[in-house]
């Protein structure tokens, strides 16, 4: 009977003290440190408009935007383990939340779960590319697109660098 008293006591700290430890995230603010605003609305927690982020429990961070040809990811060669091919210049990957032909925007997405973006050693990663990814031509500028039925079946891990919002 005092065992079962004294658990009763006890448990609601032990419980609590375990719920702390879980919502920590080891990353930076993602959108602080990576979001690259497009329009400068200093005054609101929302930079631009365009996207629209909440905290939410660890590492789970709700970020809302069009997606459009202007949602992306960017990173560098060596950031990424996506092999660059032969003919790409230096300016590194865009990862893309649509295909290269396609122009429109909307609907809104969720970023972190389209792209599967985690927190791994104290990095945000990207670990799903739907819409492949894209990079310069070297000595054209050409834009050349791998979509993302050729990646599906690959591993691929890829440090979030910048981020940007269609509107």
């Amino acid at each position: 009977m005092k065992i079962g008293i004294i658990l009763l006591c006890i448990l609601p700290f032990v419980l609590a003290g375990c719920k702390n430890k879980i919502s920590v995230c080891s990353c930076n603010n993602i959108t602080s440190e990576h979001y690259q605003p497009n329009y400068g609305m200093e005054w609101t927690d929302q930079p631009d408009g365009l996207l629209f982020h909440k905290d939410g429990a660890g590492c789970k961070r709700e970020l809302t935007c069009y997606k459009g040809s202007f949602t992306y990811f960017e990173s560098n060669w060596i950031d990424t383990t996506i092999p660059p091919p032969d003919y790409a210049d230096d300016t590194g990957v865009k990862i893309l939340s649509q295909d290269l032909e396609t122009y429109s925007i909307g609907p809104y997405v969720e970023l972190q779960e389209l792209f599967g973006i985690v927190c791994e050693n104290s990095k945000w990663v990207i670990t799903k590319y739907p819409f492949g990814f894209s990079y310069m031509k070297k000595g054209t500028g050409e834009e050349i697109q791998i979509p993302g039925e050729e990646m599906t079946s690959k591993t691929y891990k890829t440090f979030v660098k910048k981020f940007y919002c269609d509107g």
